[in-house]
C-alpha cells in the first residue's frame, strides 16, 4: 500500500502543466454541473434567495473555464513550438 502511494505521488509530481491544467478543466466541468443541478433544485424548493448565490457561482466558474481553456490552449502552442524547434 506505501508503495502504492509513493508511486502514485510521484506520478502527480510528474505531470506536465499541460496535464495539470487538464485535469482542472475537466474538474471545472464537472463543478459547473454540480452547481446547475444544485441551482434548479434550491429554485424549485423554493429558496429563490440561495439560488440567486448558485447562480452566480456558477457564473464565476463559467469564467474560471475560459480562462483555463485559453491558458491552456497556449501552452499547448507553447510545446508544439519547442517540439518543432527540438529545444
Amino acid at each position: 500500500m506505501k508503495e502504492f502511494f509513493r508511486k502514485w505521488g510521484q506520478g502527480i509530481r510528474d505531470l506536465s502543466p499541460a496535464q495539470q491544467l487538464h485535469s482542472q478543466i475537466i474538474g471545472t466541468y464537472g463543478s459547473i454541473f454540480g452547481l446547475i443541478f444544485a441551482w434548479l433544485f434550491m429554485w424549485l424548493r423554493g429558496m429563490w434567495f440561495f439560488s440567486f448565490i448558485m447562480f452566480f457561482a456558477i457564473f464565476i466558474q463559467i469564467i474560471s473555464l475560459i480562462g483555463m481553456k485559453q491558458k491552456y490552449a497556449a501552452i499547448i502552442k507553447i510545446q508544439q513550438e519547442v517540439e518543432e524547434n527540438g529545444f
